[in-house]
């Protein structure tokens, strides 16, 4: 017997991918958006997984994970699906938090976010993604893109090359090379908003996109270590990393900032995500097919984009109950127009950020529910009018 509790038919979804990579996802999304209100109680035993170590990291391992080779066939029809799903909502939903924004300005008085422009809704999405704040979360689509996009482009080039696993191994070092940059120039300091940030955004992406496809393909059938030595090597590797980085294990991908070398940074990323696949792959036969691990991992997309405008409209409701009502007197008000990422913790209470966390993956959810009902219900229009038309 290994250590690798096996997956029976029911853990198995459609297109062979299985639960415990669906559930995966969906956690690494939950660590997105408790990274962004509050780690505690996330960062694993004796705080060796920060989720900023890792939360993007898993998000882009998955992308690499479920890469298909057939995507090579047809290049242009690749890269233009990509541009559709990931450069047009992100253009699309900038344009649409930046007149949301301009409305909290006038009445909110919110005071941090950038006014509508060319600039802000064109440029900024690709040199930042912070220009309007409640919607930061979406500065990943960019990278992710041209993450995708060289992939493709370059397995593309690379045709000729038999698959397997010595394919495999050099885009695995091609990519880590090229994340190794990205750490090296962003370095402690990280980079400001500009060109050379997307650049070294991608080229990190790549290294957690490598990370993934050469899991599938090449690791994966035989991750069959029993699940204790297999713990006591990431948790070694973990606390050597710390050590030798003077107990800063936390980086922040989405300014470059990385506290530790190169080498550091990499392993660190890889023993957080070897961490958090093996407590899946435990927990996923226990629990069985859950519903809500599903919708989690099928609404990700939603959820990355969406959970601050959650976070801002939760405040919105306390800063309304504070006003007219005895309840929810301690909210600051003044910290709610001036603070981007601010958040009521009654009682100076921790806890109360899961609050947060629950109610902006909920109400995501619900915004991506909704735009599909919406469009289904603009087609069944559109099909009766054409109908009548026929029948006419």
């Amino acid at each position: 017997m290994n250590g690798r509790p096996p997956l029976p038919p029911s853990h198995t979804l459609h297109h062979g991918v299985s639960y415990e990579m669906k559930l995966f996802s969906a956690t690494a999304m939950i660590l997105v958006v408790v990274g962004h209100c509050s780690s505690q109680g996330f960062e694993g035993p004796f705080a060796l997984f920060p989720p900023y170590n890792y939360q993007v990291a898993s998000f882009v391992f998955v992308s690499g994970y479920f890469y298909k080779e057939s995507s090579e066939n047809d290049v242009l029809a690749y890269v233009a699906k990509k541009a559709k799903r990931l450069l047009v909502p992100l253009l699309l939903i900038d344009i649409a938090y930046g007149v949301f924004i301009s409305f909290a300005h006038k009445t909110l008085g919110i005071q941090y976010g950038a006014e509508l422009s060319f600039n802000s809704v064109i440029i900024q999405p690709f040199t930042s993604g912070h220009q309007f704040w409640i919607n930061c979360p979406m500065w990943f689509i960019a990278p992710l893109f041209f993450c995708e996009v060289s992939n493709v482009v370059l397995r593309k080039a690379a045709a000729s090359i038999e698959n397997g696993v010595a394919k495999e191994s050099i885009f695995l070092l091609l990519y880590l090379c090229a994340g190794a940059i990205a750490i090296h120039t962003g370095g402690s300091d990280g980079l400001g908003e500009s060109w050379l940030l997307l650049l070294m955004r991608t080229f990190f992406f790549l290294s957690c996109f490598g990370m993934g496809r050469f899991y599938r393909t090449v690791l994966e059938q035989h991750d069959t270590l029993s699940s204790i030595p297999y713990f006591a090597l990431v948790f070694a590797v973990q606390l050597i990393c710390a050590w030798l980085n003077h107990g800063n294990l936390s980086y922040y991908p989405s300014w470059c900032t990385f506290p530790g070398s190169p080498t550091i940074t990499l392993l660190s990323t890889a023993a957080c995500i070897a961490f958090l696949l093996r407590l899946c792959r435990i927990i996923g036969p226990r629990i069985g097919k859950s519903k809500g691990v599903l919708c989690i991992a099928n609404n990700s997309f939603s959820i990355m984009c969406h959970h601050m405008l959650g976070f801002f409209l939760l405040n919105t409701i306390f800063l309304f109950c504070s006003t007219y009502t005895p309840i929810c007197s301690s909210f600051d008000i003044i910290s709610f127009q001036t603070v981007w990422n601010y958040h009521y913790d009654p009682q100076s209470l921790p806890q109360f950020a899961s609050v947060y966390v629950v109610f902006a993956i909920a109400f995501s959810i619900g915004i991506h529910k909704s735009w599909v009902a919406l469009k289904c219900m603009f087609r069944n229009i559109i099909h009766v009018r054409q109908s009548r038309r026929t029948t006419c």
